[in-house]
């Protein structure tokens, strides 16, 4: 993850000879690998399996040079970026002790000391969601994003030429005054419904932006709202050292708190849960765990798609079935694209829960 690596890759350093040979080791593991399961008559269904089968369209197959590095990819994407992420959510919770109190609070009320984590509790916690957005503005988990210019492409008195590279620097972007009030601030609640500083998709860029943005986006939210929700029913912490002293290490590509970052751990006292099962399955109207909408519909609601935006994580078609589903060449297909009023708490949920805000409900005149 050195930010040499993405200039001079082949460097004779150290550390690049390292990863050198870790790479020709694993491309010989992965290479018997792929011998004997194409000697096998009985072939499995996995991943690992479809790179093998997997051929160009001149119907050259994948080398094992790229299925290993479609591997590694794979394999290893997103471990440094969540595991920073997750350490300074932690990390400002306990730098704003109030709005520690508040988050675990939220936990307690839905889940209490035995309620399950589970996909639909994950979408009931506001407060740690926007902790956690807010995380990813101020310690945004990679220095740089990288473009190459396809076309040639005037900005202003400047014209970027074709297959020059575009670098946006989101540490420095989420941090200018004329995109986010107040921005040295960790302010959860910029990201409330009445404020939503994170609308701007172009200003708002943790995880990148447009049809190349992260396609994991929806994944590390989950993965990493599912962690403080066991951790902080499980554990009580504390910083060992002066707040301050918890700063970004930018030497690397991707960003992680300076070491050494200490902090101490308790386990939690089962008493101090506001219940013992929180509210989880206790309402019947919101048994699904979605919350339940009263609102009715106006008169011409329908639907609208920014293709561009749209990376084919497909949680609509689970949301409203009945609207959207995936076609056989994995784009998404609106079937229908009027709103009737009993449909309208569908469709809320699937433009709501979008990883990459790429649907929207359109009003017309009555």
């Amino acid at each position: 993850m050195s930010p040499l690596a993405y200039h001079f890759p082949y460097l004779p350093i150290p550390k690049f000879r390292r990863r050198d040979r870790a790479r020709k080791r694993l491309q010989a593991l992965v290479g018997d690998i792929v011998r004997k399961r194409r000697a096998q008559r009985d072939k499995p269904t996995d991943m690992f399996q479809s790179l093998i089968d997997m051929a160009y369209q001149d119907g050259s197959k994948l080398s094992d040079n790229e299925i290993t590095g479609m591997l590694i990819g794979a394999i290893f994407a997103g471990h440094h970026t969540s595991s920073g992420t997750a350490a300074w959510v932690l990390l400002e919770l306990l730098k704003h002790p109030q709005l520690m109190r508040e988050t675990r609070q939220e936990l307690d009320d839905l889940l209490g000391a035995r309620g399950e984590v589970n996909f639909a509790s994950l979408r009931e916690v506001p407060k740690l969601e926007n902790v956690l957005k807010e995380v990813l503005r101020l310690h945004p988990p990679l220095i740089i994003l990288m473009r190459q210019v396809s076309e040639d492409l005037q900005f202003k008195d400047y014209t970027i030429r074709k297959g020059d590279m575009v670098w946006a620097c989101p540490p420095l972007t989420h941090r200018l005054s004329r995109l986010f009030a107040n921005p040295e601030v960790f302010d959860p609640a910029r990201f409330e419904p009445d404020r939503r500083e994170d609308k701007n998709l172009m200003a708002y860029q943790p995880f990148g932006g447009g049809r190349h943005k992260c396609s994991g986006n929806a994944f590390a939210m989950f993965q990493i709202k599912a962690i403080f929700a066991v951790l902080l029913r499980r554990y009580e912490f504390e910083l060992v050292d002066a707040p301050e002293c918890y700063v970004d290490n930018y030497s690397d590509m991707i960003v992680q708190p300076r070491s050494p970052c200490r902090v101490r751990y308790r386990r939690r006292e089962a008493a101090s849960f506001a219940s013992e099962y929180g509210r989880q399955g206790k309402d019947a109207a919101q048994s699904d765990g979605c919350p339940v909408h009263t609102a009715k519909a106006p008169p011409r609601l329908s639907i609208k798609l920014d293709e561009q935006l749209c990376q084919g994580h497909a949680v609509c078609t689970g949301e409203a079935p009945l609207h959207f589903s995936m076609g056989e060449d994995g784009v998404l297909q609106i079937n229908q694209t009027q709103i009737g009023p009993d449909q309208l708490a569908q469709i809320e949920n699937a433009v709501r829960y979008c990883p990459n805000q790429a649907l929207r409900i359109e009003r017309g005149d009555p």
